[in-house]
């Protein structure tokens, strides 16, 4: 009624109410009625002078232009809530604006400015005794030492939003932290663990009817799939979490695209183009249900072969790699971005990306975090360069 009487009602009534109904249509995945919803709440906030409904509906926009996958119109929303938020010393809007900022950076794959974000918002939290985003914060910083290769600070924290999660009862975080720790454990080689974790996110993803957690634990899913040598699943679990992306409308961040692609290129290299494609269709046919059920069931053994971590970091020679492709693996193993490798060695970063891929595809790997392994495994040196 609010939103149908808009001359009877307050702007700032009505502003609070398309903001409340812009995040419905968010919650529903449907982003297209959610923009413009929150573009007219922030405009009569605005019109009112109301900086703190301002600043919220900034932050709500930000993450609604985010999971849309506009990446820079989230970051643009976001940095003009923080500077609100900051003028208002409201310090939960602040720490929101941070963590918002430091989830944007991230999926962006700026790993280095997520970071300084995160470690800002977490003590912010903890002064509010906000425990929902302490343990969020402490789960994100855990996949950044994911995605450097130091796994065992990796586990550590996700093990520790984990269990503040489920304290909580906070099953949709829950249930994204799970697919985090199954990563780390799968690059652990500890697979038994790993699927058991994903089964839990699957599950819980599920009853809460979520459309888009489902296809992030599908993706998860088979990339362990491809871990473990199991080519062919691995590519219908790609397909079955795509298919249900495509039917809810949600994207593939770039930064969770770049954590998938390596499994990716390893599969189709195993099964060629035609393989990959019959797989990938027949996953992607696949209904909700059915998804879930496959994911969910014990895989067959492959005639394929993917080389497990465990065996590239016993049976590959470091002689199969080149000198400079050994020099990056080193410098991978140490935390640093592509980026920051690039300048080291006074490298383009595509130079290095190219490298990086290659090292991956020579050893039968996966992840950054892969190679980080199997460097330190094989007692790599560190570069004088």
């Amino acid at each position: 009624r609010v939103l149908a009487s808009p001359a009877q009602i307050p702007p700032r009534v009505r502003a609070h109410a398309l903001r409340g109904a812009g995040v419905l249509a968010w919650a529903q995945t449907d982003f297209e009625e959610a923009v413009p919803l929150m573009e007219q709440s922030i405009a009569l906030f605005r019109g009112v002078g109301d900086a703190d409904g301002t600043a919220n509906a900034l932050s709500n926009m930000g993450t609604i232009l985010s999971s849309r996958g506009d990446y820079e119109g989230a970051q643009r929303r976001q940095e003009e809530g923080l500077a609100l938020n900051r003028a208002l010393g409201n310090k939960r809007g602040l720490s929101l604006s941070l963590a918002n900022l430091g989830d944007t950076a991230y999926y962006l794959g700026d790993h280095e400015a997520a970071r300084q974000y995160w470690e800002d918002t977490l003590p912010l939290d903890r002064e509010l005794g906000d425990l929902h985003g302490v343990a969020i914060t402490i789960n994100n910083l855990g996949l950044l030492a994911r995605d450097i290769g130091d796994l065992n600070l990796a586990r550590a924290r996700i093990d520790e939003a984990v269990d503040l999660f489920r304290q909580l009862n906070a099953k949709s975080a829950l249930a994204q932290a799970l697919e985090g720790l199954a990563d780390v454990h799968a690059h652990r080689c500890e697979y038994e663990r790993a699927a058991s974790l994903l089964r839990e996110s699957i599950t819980v993803h599920h009853e809460l009817e979520s459309p888009q957690g489902i296809a992030f634990s599908l993706d998860a899913s088979a990339k362990l799939a491809a871990a473990q040598a199991q080519p062919e699943r691995a590519a219908r679990l790609f397909g079955a979490a795509d298919g249900l992306r495509e039917a809810s409308g949600a994207v593939l961040s770039p930064g969770d695209g770049a954590n998938l692609q390596p499994s990716i290129d390893a599969v189709r290299s195993t099964l060629g183009a035609d393989g990959w494609s019959a797989a990938w269709a027949a996953g992607k046919a696949m209904t909700q249900e059915r998804a879930i059920e496959y994911a969910l069931s014990l895989p067959e053994p492959s005639p394929h072969r993917l080389m497990t971590l465990q065996e590239a970091s016993t049976e590959t020679s470091t002689t199969a790699l080149t000198r400079r492709e050994r020099e990056i693996a080193g410098l991978v193993a140490q935390g640093l971005t592509n980026r920051q490798i690039a300048e080291q060695l006074v490298l383009s970063t595509r130079t290095v990306d190219v490298h990086t891929s290659n090292i991956m595809r020579k050893l039968g790997l996966h992840s950054r975090a892969q190679v980080s392994a199997w460097a330190t495994k094989v007692s790599l040196p560190p570069t004088s360069s």
